[in-house]
């Protein structure tokens, strides 16, 4: 599997640091923590788009850069108590509440050109026409309690003109 919206150029840009390091290799990078984090991206953005997302999408680029970096410090490269005077802690929590937001729709993503990426229609949550009424049969009180609502048979009796 190959990442699909980050790069071992863009993350050895945005830390030059982790270039340095001999005992990384780029294809490590690649398999061990940007493919993980981009896995993690798509599992939050499957219910809304279909994934991977094609083309260049900027905030998506971003995202998988700092969460690629902040994996790749965080468990290769500092120690907790150097991670604590780290900057990528941040980085990490606002790209993670920047996916989250994504994912429930709050935020809508453009591609390179400014075009809006299309939603997927084919996830929706499971409705019935009866989701207001209590269930005939339900998990509270005893057998007695266990009756069918008074809303619903009035309901159904004015949508049959009985």
């Amino acid at each position: 599997m190959a990442a699909s919206y980050t790069s071992i150029a863009r993350v050895y840009d945005l830390e030059p640091m982790i270039g340095s390091l001999s005992d990384l290799t780029s294809a490590q990078i690649l398999s061990a923590f940007a493919e993980p984090a981009e896995a993690e991206m798509n599992a939050r953005l499957s219910r809304s788009y279909e994934v991977p997302i094609t083309g260049t999408i900027p905030l998506l680029q971003a995202i998988a850069d700092d969460l690629t970096v902040y994996r790749i410090l965080s468990r290769r490269v500092f120690t907790q108590d150097q991670l604590k005077n780290s900057v990528w802690p941040d980085k990490f929590k606002e790209s993670m509440e920047t996916l989250n937001e994504v994912a429930a729709g709050k935020v809508l993503l453009v591609n390179s050109a400014g075009t809006l990426i299309g939603t997927r229609a084919t996830v929706a949550a499971a409705a019935t026409n009866v989701d207001l009424y209590q269930p005939t049969f339900h998990d509270g009180g005893g057998w007695l309690d266990q009756v069918k609502s008074g809303d619903k048979t009035t309901d159904e009796e004015d949508a049959r003109n009985i």
